[in-house]
């Protein structure tokens, strides 16, 4: 409050001046959203979720690929368990990426997996033999990618769906 005295007003009135109340700056702070707009934010976020779900497929598949000597079914059970885990945990707003994320993951680990299989000597093109082993790896392997993204995609789905009830 600022206090002045006016030269019109008789001596030893002071006469107080406010300024007029404004309306208060709003923040992102202070900005209250319907309630039923409110989603929870706790659980594990995008950049880990990603390097939870590529980690442990890639290491799946080279120690199956050390063990078995390919990529077999040890590597696709434990992606469509990672699978499930990085979509029951991820946050809210990162739902989409726990159905994008594994594909992607599986098919990192055919590439790095499957190169001890390719580097054995032979001298003929490595590009085709490279192109023949990730098409023969994603096809004999799409049980195992369409389970874990399936699974996913159902729980991403159901935590909206109970989200948004």
């Amino acid at each position: 409050m600022v206090s002045t005295q006016e030269p019109s007003a008789p001596a030893g009135v002071s006469v107080q001046i406010a300024p007029e109340p404004g309306p208060t700056p709003t923040t992102v702070a202070n900005v209250s959203r319907n309630d039923a707009e409110e989603r929870p934010s706790g659980g594990l976020g995008v950049g880990m979720m990603v390097l939870l779900v590529f980690t442990v497929t890639i290491l799946a598949g080279l120690g199956d690929t050390a063990i078995n000597g390919s990529i077999t079914y040890i590597t696709g059970a434990v992606f469509v368990v990672i699978s499930v885990i990085s979509a029951a945990t991820i946050n809210y707003r990162d739902l989409s990426t726990a159905i994008i994320t594994p594909p992607l993951a599986y098919f990192t680990t055919i590439l790095i997996a499957g190169q001890p299989d390719l580097l054995d000597g032979v001298t003929d093109n490595l590009l085709i033999r490279e192109g023949a082993m990730v098409v023969a790896g994603l096809a004999f392997n799409a049980p195992w990618i369409f389970a874990g993204t399936g699974a996913a995609a159902l729980i991403v789905i159901v935590r909206r769906w109970i989200l948004h009830r």
